[in-house]
């Protein structure tokens, strides 16, 4: 009850609520981002140890079908995870501007939100 009050009391208290409760919806959809960004990154960097084990198979005469049908069921589920990620300010994918995914962007492809932008305008703010 108390809260209430001093709301209506304090106009801008309520404003700067919603700022805030704006930045983290922004802070946690750029951090779902940066999370899909690090995994297909990971998913790329392993493609050396992939290709080792792809040769090692094929040199001991051994089936590689199940292998490849793994790895690649999981760089297509990390791509389309990153692909279907949505910028929290123009609400477009932010790692796709036509038709290419670019995985090595830390902006968005469309209004150009740094990943890191939010986080370092509250740290401003905060002091």
């Amino acid at each position: 009850m108390e809260d209430d009050s001093e709301r209506k009391k304090n106009p801008s208290s309520s404003r700067s609520d919603a700022a805030d409760s704006k930045t983290n919806t922004y802070l946690q959809a750029l951090r779902k981002i940066s999370r899909a960004r690090t995994r297909m990154i990971v998913c790329v960097l392993t493609l050396p140890v992939y290709i080792f084990v792809v040769w090692e198979l094929l040199a001991n005469q051994r089936n590689i079908g199940s292998i490849m049908v793994i790895y690649m069921a999981i760089w297509t589920g990390f791509a389309i995870h990153m692909a279907s990620r949505r910028c929290p300010a123009c609400g477009k994918q932010f790692f796709v501007k036509v038709i290419m995914l670019n995985l090595l962007s830390r902006r968005c492809r469309h209004c150009d939100l740094e990943l890191d932008g939010i986080e370092a305008s509250q740290e401003d703010r905060n002091d």
